[in-house]
């Protein structure tokens, strides 16, 4: 319980300087002037489809305590899981950071260490799962303009067949039911095939929200939803790779260029998108961590019971 306190603690501490970093970064007045450029309906309907991307994210851990065989309310897993994405999100290193938020709540609620690496394995597995199919399928069918600066036709092309091919490769492993993946003295049981469905479902849902949201806010004439969708895939995987926190500033400056477009045009689409899209979850995520420790010391909690 101490252990969980101090990552409490600190989960809230580190969240918090995230926060207040990025929006000195940005400039108060720069965020202002984003905000207010986007008309009301847009915004309202861009902060929407962020909330429904969030839920559906937290189906992947909904999926991951499955996998891992463990029993909790679905609303303490939802609770974990929103905060644990909102963190990891702008902090970056997923396992490490949203691992840790989740283990601020699972660490409290019983679930044991090597449970919760199941989990974590589970869920940072499926953004690979997503990236292949996804990923796969726009360098095939729309590829991203700015593409082509970068990489011929031909290997885009091929690119786009090996991850669906390792896709398709990993679905049959799932299916066979060939045993355990062994990496040294890890074993890493396969998900079973109607799990990997699931997995496969959440993780496009997952993408086409967020691509979406990107989307809506561009200026006319807006790209193609699938050339935005390649792009943003395409971002997202190498900030992930830059280990940026938040993949601040390769985000925006990949989409640009993926994208095509004169800079002016999309850069505050962008700032909108990293507000709505990062900032705000994890506003939202530091007060229910604030909260929850406040209740907890009254000796309540913030999830139901199981």
């Amino acid at each position: 319980h101490k252990v969980t306190a101090l990552v409490g603690i600190l989960l809230f501490i580190v969240a918090s300087w995230v926060l207040v970093r990025e929006i000195t970064h940005m400039g108060v007045g720069a965020l202002v002037q984003a905000l207010t450029s986007v008309p009301r309906s847009v915004l309202g309907m861009v902060v929407g489809l962020v909330a429904i991307n969030y839920f559906v994210l937290t189906l992947h851990d909904q999926l991951a305590f499955v996998y891992a065989g463990v029993r909790l309310s679905r609303f303490k897993i939802f609770i974990a899981s929103f905060v644990g994405y909102a963190v990891s999100n702008n902090l970056g290193f997923a396992m490490l950071s949203g691992g840790s938020a989740r283990y601020r709540f699972h660490g409290r609620w019983g679930v044991h260490p090597a449970d919760l690496s199941r989990v974590v394995l589970f869920f940072a597995a499926a953004f690979w799962v997503g990236i292949s199919l996804v990923g796969g399928l726009c360098l095939l069918l729309a590829p991203p303009p700015g593409l082509e600066a970068i990489a011929p036709r031909p290997l885009v092309v091929a690119a786009g067949v090996l991850l669906l091919a390792l896709l398709a490769g990993y679905g049959v492993l799932c299916a066979m039911q060939v045993g355990p993946l062994r990496i040294r003295e890890f074993t890493i049981p396969l998900p079973k095939p109607k799990l990997l469905l699931a997995q496969l479902l959440v993780c496009t849902v997952d993408w086409l929200l967020a691509a979406q949201t990107i989307h809506a806010l561009l200026p006319d004439p807006r790209p193609d939803f699938a050339v935005v969708l390649g792009a943003y895939v395409a971002a997202q995987v190498v900030g992930v790779v830059s280990h940026v926190p938040g993949s601040l500033g390769v985000f925006e400056g990949l989409m640009v260029l993926l994208l095509g477009d004169p800079m002016p045009s999309i850069i505050p689409a962008l700032v909108v998108f990293r507000i709505v899209y990062y900032l705000l979850p994890l506003a939202v995520a530091i007060v229910v961590v604030l909260v929850d420790g406040v209740l907890h010391q009254r000796g309540k909690k913030v999830a139901r019971p199981s």
